[in-house]
């Protein structure tokens, strides 16, 4: 059993396997997640999971690696059930865990969307504001702000636009 203790007179925890000190650190969390981590791979384990035999014969070469679950551990061999629904055993060296694929980027995702015109909005505020505070003389936004407004308005129109049809399909 993983346990932490605290050292009062030294001033570290220690990580401790049945009384067995493991490692020690000033930081208390980092021992937590060391602990966390090793209790998972003690929970987990390869039970489960899928390996690929990577034996290299003449079927390999053709056919690829072959695939399986794991269903046990004994003495540095995998017990795997094949597709096939055969149990066969290899050893552990063979074996690679095979990868989930990961997930394809969406355009949801693509960081270039909207953040270009999210710039590109912000310019032309900033570029209107300063116009309507350099000027001198009161402002009347009848005459001077009414174009600055409408850019603005489309700008926004736009962007909004782009973005809804980045959004994924329900």
């Amino acid at each position: 059993m993983l346990t932490i203790e605290k050292n009062d007179e030294m001033g570290y925890f220690m990580l401790l396997d049945d009384d067995c000190g493991i490692c020690k650190s000033k930081s208390r969390n980092a021992l937590v997640r060391i602990r966390d981590a090793l209790n998972a791979v003690r929970k987990i384990g390869l039970v489960g999971l899928t390996v690929e035999n990577h034996v290299d014969t003449m079927g390999t070469r053709i056919n690829g690696f072959e695939c399986g679950v794991v269903l046990a551990l004994a003495n540095n061999r995998l017990i795997v059930r094949l597709p096939d629904d055969r149990l066969d055993e290899w050893y552990v060296g063979n074996c690679q865990v095979v990868e989930p694929p990961s997930p394809a980027p969406t355009p949801w995702n693509d960081p270039a969307i909207g953040v270009l015109s999210a710039v590109e909005l912000l310019r032309s505020f900033l570029t209107f504001a300063n116009d309507v505070l350099n000027t001198v003389e009161p402002v009347d936004l009848d005459n001077v702000g009414r174009r600055g407004i409408e850019k603005i308005i489309a700008d926004t129109e736009a962007f909004l636009a782009a973005r809804k049809a980045a959004e994924p399909v329900p």
